[in-house]
């Protein structure tokens, strides 16, 4: 299964987008999984990010300056049908030093390629 990124309809930093795409890629094409080489392709977009506020979550508590974020994946079959479509994210909402967005990011990615492995093996 390849993986592509789409195109986002929000602005997500690089490192956020590199860090997902990094995650996934972990989760699908470890043991059992998916290759890169076959004909599949699964294509992702960010369609909403708010970060929220580190410091109010660490200075306030988990529920203050709560971030989100959604991201709309897409599995093609070989011929570049839509064979099936799934949205995941997460919130950042606590954690040590007030949370941190990879957290929602490391989670959608496996959620991402669970689905995968149930929904759309060849």
């Amino acid at each position: 299964m390849k993986i592509e990124h789409g195109e986002d309809t929000v602005s997500v930093e690089e490192e956020y987008s590199a860090y997902f795409r990094n995650q996934l890629a972990g989760h699908l094409y470890e043991e059992g999984g998916f290759s890169d080489a076959e004909g599949m392709t699964l294509r992702y977009r960010f369609i909403q990010v708010d970060e929220g506020s580190r410091f109010s979550r660490y200075m306030l508590g988990p529920i203050a300056g709560k971030g989100t974020m959604a991201i709309e994946i897409v599995y093609l079959d070989p011929a570049g049908v839509e064979i099936a479509g799934v949205e995941t994210g997460g919130e950042i909402c606590g954690g040590i030093f007030g949370g941190s967005f990879r957290s929602a990011l490391k989670k959608a990615a496996k959620e991402t390629a669970e689905y995968a492995r149930s929904n759309c093996q060849p």
